[in-house]
C-alpha cells in the first residue's frame, strides 16, 4: 500500500476541492454525468481502514468508496447525500452503504459522521485528510499512460490487457503499442515484460524490480535530482526522517561518506526496500554475488543497518536482504580507508593498475600529476565500480553531459582508461561511471585546460599610477587560463599594436577590430562582455580547425550515406571494413572501436556519435563520415551522423584538437542537420566554414 502511495501520490488542490463542491450543487450539469470517467480518485495508505474491502469489493466499488472518502476529506462543511449519490452517479442508499463500510473498517471511532445535513469527516482523523490523493485518468500522453501501467503492474503484480484499455479510455491497440514502449524500456533494468491471454505482468529478480520501482518513481516527480521533501511527499506515512537518520548515523559510523545527490537516491532505494519486504517482496537466496560483497567494508555497514532498522521498523532482514544493502552502499557511498582487504582478492593488483591508468592519462596530456600517489579514495572507486558493473548496478551522474562537452578530451582518455578494465576484469561499467572517472582525472590534472592555446589580448590604458597594473590583476583573476596578456599599452601607443586576438581598452577607439571598451574598474558588465567575445573567438578558432581538419584528413570516398542501419555495431564495422579495404587500417582496429563502446558510448548531445581510436597501426589519420537517413541506435541515443576518426598514437596532440573542435561545433541541431543535408563532403566543409556561435 506505501509503494502504490509512493508511486502514484499527487496532492489534491484547493481549487480542485472546490470545483467538486461545486458540480454538486448543480444538479443539471453535464459535467456531472461525464466525472466518473474523467477523474478518479484513489486512496493513498489507510491500510487499516481499508484492508477488508480492498480485496473483496470490485474495481468499481473501491473507485467509488475511494471517491466518495476523498470527496468528504476534501471538505470541512456538511455535504447531503443527494448531492454525493449525484457525485457518483448511484443512489442515495448506495452512499450509506459506503458510509458504513468505511466506519466498519475505521476502528471503534466513525471516519465518517452522519447528521440530518448528510456525511462530514471525523475532525479526529483529521491526520488522515492528507493521505487522499487525485489521480486524473485517462492519461493524456503516452507517456503518462506507460506510467499508470508501470505503476499498476508494480503495484498489482499483473493486470488484464482490456481493462487497462477500459480504464485508460483508449483501444486494446493502443496499450500494446504503450507495452511495446514499456518493454524497450524496463529491459535496460533486466525486467521483461509478458502478456499471456491478456494478461500482462512483469518478470525479472527481485532486485531488478526494486530498481524499476525507484526510477518510476523518480519519473513521476518530473527530476532527475531527488530532495528529501520529494521523498516525504513519496511516502507519507513512514517516519522518513526518522529512516535517515538511522541511516546516516550508522553511515558516519563505519567511515562511508555519501554527496548529497547520492544520499537522496540511497534513501530512496531504503524505504522501497522497506515496502518491499513488508509487503512479502524478498530477495531470494543467491540473487547476488555474495563472496564479491562479503570483502568489503560496506557488508559491516549494511549489517548494523539491518540490524538498527529492524529494530525501528519490527521487520526482519534475512541475510538476502543485507546483501541488497550492501550492494546499495556499494553503489552511492564513498569510502576513503585502508585497501588492506584487497590483498587476498582478485583486486590485489588493481592499486598498481589504477596507478598505470593515471600514466595514460599522463602521457596523452603530456602533464604532470598533481600528486606522485594515487589517492586511497580512487583505488576504492575503481574496485566499487568494477563490483557495481560486474552486478549491473547503475549509477546515474547528472554532470555526464556537462562533463563531456566542457572537457571532451578529458572525457575521452577516461574512456579508454574504462577499456583497460574491461579487457581485465570483464565488466561492462554504466555510462555514469567513466564520467566519475573523468572527474577524478580532472582533480589530479590541474592544468589540463592550459592544453588549448589561450586567447593573446592587448590592454590598452593610460598610465595613470598603477591603474593598468590593478586592471591586468583583476583579469587574471577572473579570466586565467583563457586569456593570456601579451602587451600592456597607454594612449601613446596605439599604432603600434602587436598581433592579437582580442583587444580590450580603456579608451574609445574607432576602427579597431574585436576591441571591447572596458571600465578602468573592470564593471561585471565588461565581463560579461569579454565572456561573450572570448566563447566566440574560441568557436570561431575550432570551427576553423574543424574545417581545416575534414579538408586535411577526410576524402570524398570517406563521406558516405545510406538508408538505414540496424544498431551501431553494424554501422562501426561497415566504416571500419571500407578503412581496412583503403588500407588505412587492419582488423583490430574494428575491435578497439567496438571496445571503446562498451566503456561508454560515444553518442554526443542525442545528435552525433564519435567512434574513435588512436593506434600505431593506423597509416596515417583519417575521418570518416557516415550519414544515415533513418535513426540509428546507438546505445540508450538515437544519432543520424557518425564520423569516425582514426589517428596515429603518436600523433595525439593532432587527436585531441579534431575530437575537441568536432563536439564543440557539431553540439547543435541545425548544424548537425546542415551536414546531413549536404550533397558530398565539399559542400560539407563549405556549410561547416560557414557556422557561427548560436
Amino acid at each position: 500500500m506505501r509503494l502504490m502511495t509512493s508511486l502514484c501520490r499527487v496532492p489534491m488542490r484547493e481549487e480542485t476541492r472546490t470545483f467538486f463542491m461545486g458540480i454538486g450543487k448543480n444538479r443539471g450539469s453535464l459535467f456531472v454525468r461525464s466525472l466518473f470517467h474523467d477523474i478518479r480518485l484513489r486512496y493513498a495508505g489507510m491500510e487499516r481502514v481499508f484492508k477488508e474491502w480492498d480485496h473483496e469489493r470490485s474495481p468499481m466499488k473501491q473507485d467509488n468508496i475511494a471517491l466518495l472518502a476523498a470527496q468528504l476529506a476534501g471538505s470541512t462543511q456538511w455535504l447531503s447525500a443527494s448531492d454525493l449519490a449525484l457525485l457518483l452517479h448511484t443512489t442515495t442508499r448506495t452512499i450509506r452503504n459506503y458510509v458504513q463500510a468505511l466506519n466498519h473498517n475505521a476502528g471503534e471511532k466513525s471516519l465518517i459522521l452522519s447528521g440530518p445535513k448528510g456525511y462530514r469527516w471525523n475532525s479526529e482523523y483529521e491526520h488522515l485528510r492528507e493521505h487522499y490523493i487525485l489521480v486524473r485518468t485517462p492519461p493524456e500522453s503516452p507517456r503518462e499512460r506507460e506510467l499508470y501501467i508501470l505503476r499498476e503492474l508494480l503495484y498489482r503484480g499483473s493486470a488484464d490487457l482490456l481493462e487497462l484499455a477500459d480504464a485508460l479510455m483508449v483501444s486494446d491497440r493502443t496499450v500494446q503499442l504503450d507495452l511495446e514502449q514499456i518493454r524497450r524500456r524496463v529491459r535496460r533494468f533486466d525486467v521483461s515484460l509478458r502478456l499471456r491471454k491478456d494478461r500482462i505482468s512483469l518478470g525479472g529478480k527481485e532486485s531488478s524490480l526494486r530498481h524499476l520501482s525507484c526510477a518510476c518513481i523518480t519519473r513521476t516527480t518530473g527530476t532527475e535530482l531527488l530532495t528529501l521533501e520529494l521523498i516525504r511527499g513519496a511516502f507519507p506515512l513512514m517516519d522518513v526522517s526518522a529512516i535517515d537518520q538511522t541511516l546516516l548515523e550508522t553511515l558516519s559510523a563505519h567511515g562511508l561518506g555519501l554527496n548529497a545527490y547520492a544520499h537522496y537516491e540511497l534513501l530512496l532505494l531504503l524505504l522501497i526496500q522497506i515496502v518491499r519486504i513488508e509487503q512479502g517482496h524478498r530477495i531470494e537466496s543467491g540473487e547476488l554475488p555474495v563472496e564479491s560483497l562479503s570483502q568489503t567494508p560496506d557488508a559491516t555497514c549494511a549489517a548494523a543497518l539491518a540490524k538498527g532498522l529492524g529494530a525501528q521498523l519490527g521487520i526482519e532482514y534475512l541475510p538476502a536482504e543485507i546483501d541488497y544493502l550492501t550492494a546499495m552502499l556499494l553503489c552511492k557511498a564513498e569510502y576513503d580507508g585502508p585497501y588492506d582487504f584487497l590483498a587476498d582478492t582478485e583486486f590485489s593488483e588493481l592499486p598498481e593498475r589504477v596507478r598505470f591508468s593515471f600514466e595514460i592519462v599522463r602521457r596523452r596530456f603530456g602533464a604532470a600529476l598533481f600528486q606522485t600517489g594515487v589517492p586511497r579514495r580512487l583505488i576504492h572507486f575503481c574496485h566499487r565500480m568494477i563490483v557495481r558493473s560486474r552486478m549491473r548496478l547503475r549509477t546515474y551522474n547528472p554532470m555526464t553531459d556537462a562533463l563531456r562537452a566542457a572537457e571532451p578530451y578529458l572525457y575521452s582518455c577516461a574512456g579508454w582508461v574504462m577499456t583497460e578494465f574491461i579487457k581485465h576484469y570483464g565488466v561492462h561499467p554504466a555510462a555514469g561511471e567513466t564520467a566519475f572517472l573523468a572527474l577524478a582525472f580532472a582533480e589530479l590534472l590541474p592544468d589540463r585546460l592550459q592544453l588549448e592555446p589561450p586567447i593573446r589580448y592587448v590592454l590598452i590604458c593610460p598610465s595613470y599610477g598603477a591603474i593598468g597594473n590593478h586592471l591586468t590583476m583583476k583579469l587574471e583573476q577572473k579570466f586565467q587560463p583563457r586569456l593570456q596578456q601579451i602587451a600592456l599599452l597607454d594612449s601613446l601607443d596605439v599604432e603600434q599594436l602587436p598581433q592579437a586576438d582580442l583587444c580590450l581598452s580603456v579608451l574609445p577607439l574607432k576602427n579597431r577590430r574585436r576591441l571591447i571598451q572596458i571600465s578602468p574598474l573592470l564593471s561585471e558588465i565588461d565581463c560579461e562582455a569579454i565572456r561573450r567575445e572570448v566563447n566566440r573567438l574560441d568557436y570561431l578558432r575550432h570551427r576553423d580547425a574543424l574545417t581545416a581538419c575534414l579538408t586535411r584528413y577526410s576524402q570524398p570516398a570517406f563521406f558516405h550515406q545510406v538508408v538505414s542501419v540496424p544498431s551501431r555495431e553494424e554501422a562501426i564495422t561497415q566504416i571500419c571494413n571500407a578503412l581496412e579495404q583503403a588500407g588505412i587500417v587492419d582488423e583490430r582496429f574494428c575491435q578497439t572501436v567496438l571496445l571503446r563502446e562498451q566503456a561508454d558510448s560515444t553518442a554526443i548531445a542525442h545528435l552525433i556519435a564519435l567512434p574513435h581510436a588512436c593506434l600505431s597501426t593506423v597509416r596515417h589519420n583519417t575521418i570518416y563520415i557516415y550519414r544515415s537517413e533513418t535513426p540509428i541506435p546507438w546505445g540508450e541515443d538515437n544519432v543520424n551522423l557518425v564520423i569516425l576518426m582514426a589517428f596515429r598514437r603518436d600523433l595525439l596532440d593532432d587527436f585531441k584538437y579534431a575530437y575537441t573542435s568536432l563536439i564543440k561545433v557539431l553540439s547543435h541541431p541545425k548544424h548537425v542537420a546542415a551536414i546531413l543535408n549536404a550533397k558530398n563532403l565539399d559542400d560539407a566543409i563549405e556549410a561547416i566554414s560557414k557556422f557561427n556561435l548560436e
